[in-house]
């Protein structure tokens, strides 16, 4: 017997299913963009979270010089606009944050 289960394995898991077969995703009213990238110009020391008009920018340094981001916007679930974006589009969206955002 365990006390703990950590169920890894995404979205739609199985894992969750086997266990709580009646528990379905909720959608949780925003879409995020996730990434992991080399350090940029500017080195991410510490992990951060800006909030502004556009959503939220998180910042999270990473061993091997690398660096995980996310952009979080407020969407209406299985939005077109968000589901069709790019990349230079969302760095327009984020354009007004900290410079050290648009060089993660």
């Amino acid at each position: 017997m365990t006390d703990y289960l950590i169920a890894a394995d995404g979205l739609h898991s199985a894992v969750r299913r086997a266990i709580l077969p009646d528990v379905k995703p909720r959608y949780a009213g925003y879409t995020c963009w996730r990434c992991i990238v080399p350090q940029g110009v500017t080195r991410a020391k510490e992990v951060e979270e800006i909030l502004g008009r556009a959503g939220r920018f998180g910042i999270v340094p990473l061993p091997g010089g690398r660096v995980y981001w996310f952009a979080c916007v407020n969407a209406p679930e299985r939005d077109p606009r968000m589901q069709a974006m790019t990349v230079a589009q969302l760095g327009k969206l984020f354009a007004e944050y900290p410079a050290r955002v648009g060089s993660s």
